[in-house]
């Protein structure tokens, strides 16, 4: 007697935000004559509520709540032909809810002032991985358009040159 397993997909892929509408699938080692049942918590708290499906596949409609954090998915109550309950802890189980924006500290390499064609390391460091390239834009005695910078994941830079003019310029 040995109790059905489930590995859990999600699609689209995490981490989401408020509102995000999310697929939840289990896929069990063997078919389910029952109707196996999902609880989320951590962020939210969802209670046992049957999935949609049959056989080895059963799906479940997930929004994404405001706040932040992991959320744990634990199975119940779906049975397999010999009666064995599903076994409440799948793999894969965690997801991530992410409300907060990335903030930045901006530093400057060499420090100021600066003259005429000095060359300036502008390094933006994030609070968390970027999946997307930020853009830097630059007025006051120079104007530079939202421009990519070049790195990864939470560092990112941008090389700069002082012109001629003198005043300030804001990052």
């Amino acid at each position: 007697n040995t109790a059905p397993t489930a590995t859990i997909t999600y699609s689209p892929a995490g981490p989401y935000k408020e509102n995000d509408s999310v697929t939840i699938t289990a896929t069990f080692t063997e078919s389910l004559t029952t109707t196996p049942k999902i609880a989320i918590s951590g962020v939210s708290s969802i209670n046992a509520t049957g999935m949609s499906g049959s056989g080895i596949t059963w799906t479940y409609d997930y929004t994404a709540p405001a706040g932040d954090g992991t959320e744990t998915i634990t199975l119940s109550a779906g049975t397999d032909a010999a009666g064995n309950e599903v076994v409440a802890d799948p793999t894969n189980k965690t997801f991530t809810v992410d409300n907060t924006a990335p903030t930045a500290t901006i530093t400057y390499s060499p420090a100021g002032p600066y003259k005429e064609n000095d060359s300036v390391t502008i390094t933006a460091t994030f609070t968390e991985s970027l999946t997307t390239t930020p853009k830097i834009a630059i007025s006051g005695v120079s104007s530079i358009n939202a421009t990519g910078m070049s790195g990864s994941g939470i560092t990112w830079t941008y090389d700069y040159t002082a012109p001629a003019e003198i005043g300030r310029a804001h990052v």
